[in-house]
């Protein structure tokens, strides 16, 4: 999936029908080892490289099947204008991702992974020296999502830097 210039997509999803293997590939494609599964702009399940490996592993007839039939639960959501602090409290062993919209909206604007957050207390501590969305695996997904995060945090009035040095 790619917009219109061919850049990276904000959030790289799948539909419910998308099958264990297609998503598996997707993943693959795209660096990242979780994706939401999206209903149209409503996140209804996620899945994750982990937790699709262990079902693959144990029946691998499980990749002929559709997402939504072994999906994990929702990522949670926070809108954009929320501290680090609240995107810390819902990010877990279980929820490796946050999805960000923008304020009074359900439009997913970007996602925060797990890696992310490493990235950003790395870079906090000084031993960090990428930017914006940090150098992880999943770099221009996390890119493409700091950004729109940057936009909406700009369209509710808020003053922001983007800096990826």
């Amino acid at each position: 999936m790619h917009g219109k210039d061919g850049e990276q997509p904000a959030v790289v999803t799948v539909a419910p029908a998308t099958t264990v293997r297609q998503a598996l590939r997707f993943m693959s494609l795209h660096d990242v080892s979780q994706l939401p599964v999206m209903d149209r702009e409503r996140c209804v399940g996620s899945v994750t490289d982990w937790s699709l490996s262990a079902r693959v592993w144990a029946d691998a007839k499980v990749l002929d099947a559709t997402v939504s039939d072994v999906m994990d639960a929702p990522f949670p959501t926070v809108e954009a204008n929320r501290s680090a602090d609240s995107v810390v409290k819902l990010l877990s062993k279980t929820s490796p991702a946050v999805l960000v919209t923008s304020a009074g909206s359900t439009t997913v604007q970007g996602i925060v992974t797990r890696s992310d957050l490493l990235h950003f207390l790395m870079r906090d501590s000084g031993e960090h020296h990428g930017g914006l969305g940090g150098a992880s695996s999943e770099r221009d997904v996390s890119l493409a999502s700091g950004f729109r995060v940057v936009d909406a945090l700009r369209s509710v009035g808020h003053q922001v830097a983007a800096l990826d040095p």
